[in-house]
């Protein structure tokens, strides 16, 4: 509880269950006092506590490693490199059963003002927009983990799964294929005279 001596916002004095602003985020940063320094920022999430990722989990647990390697490119451009690294447990989609998934990502960054300093991005990094120079690390993290899924699950070759997994059917037809009948093919014989 938080002790309130004089009346704030609730128009009584006592005590606070919660306090009354929420704390500012640890994970929004200043991308130029980062890149400015060079300095490199090193991240754990649990995959569970990442909301847009949390519901393609076949079970808690797990965790993703962030490194962040802040730099200025091209003068005066903030950038970053980011390398993600997890085991996500996945629900297979063709035996239903959960399996470990690593899932890597590296990617280089360049944080700019608006949609329309995309042009000073160098060449082989992506543009991220800033507000107001500052980022929320845990959305770059869990988009390029989202990136890394596969699209659909499935058992590596070598288990159980992959090698009950009937091979997709191709029909082979002994017929010889008809004739092609070509009503138009002596016009061409007549255009040559």
């Amino acid at each position: 509880m938080i002790c309130a001596h004089t009346r704030f916002d609730s128009g009584v004095c006592g005590h606070y269950d919660t306090a009354p602003m929420p704390a500012l985020r640890p994970d929004r940063v200043d991308v130029d006092v980062l890149a400015a320094e060079g300095a490199s920022v090193e991240r754990r999430y649990r995959l569970d506590q990442l909301s847009r990722l949390s519901d393609l989990l076949a079970g808690p647990g797990g965790e993703a490693i962030a490194r962040f390697s802040f730099a200025q490119v091209a003068g005066s451009v903030a950038s970053c490199e980011l390398a993600v690294e997890a085991v996500a447990t996945l629900k297979c989609q063709r035996c239903l059963e959960p399996y470990e998934q690593p899932l890597a990502s590296c990617v280089r960054l360049a944080f700019v003002a608006g949609d329309d300093a995309a042009p000073v991005v160098p060449e082989g990094f992506e543009a991220v927009p800033t507000d107001d120079g500052r980022i929320d690390i845990d959305s770059l993290v869990e988009d390029e983990l989202l990136l890394s899924m596969p699209i659909v699950p499935l058992h590596g070759g070598g288990t159980r799964c992959a090698e009950t997994a009937r091979p997709a059917v191709t029909e082979t037809c002994d017929e010889p294929e008809p004739e092609t009948h070509r009503p138009f093919a002596q016009l061409q014989d007549l255009l040559k005279h």
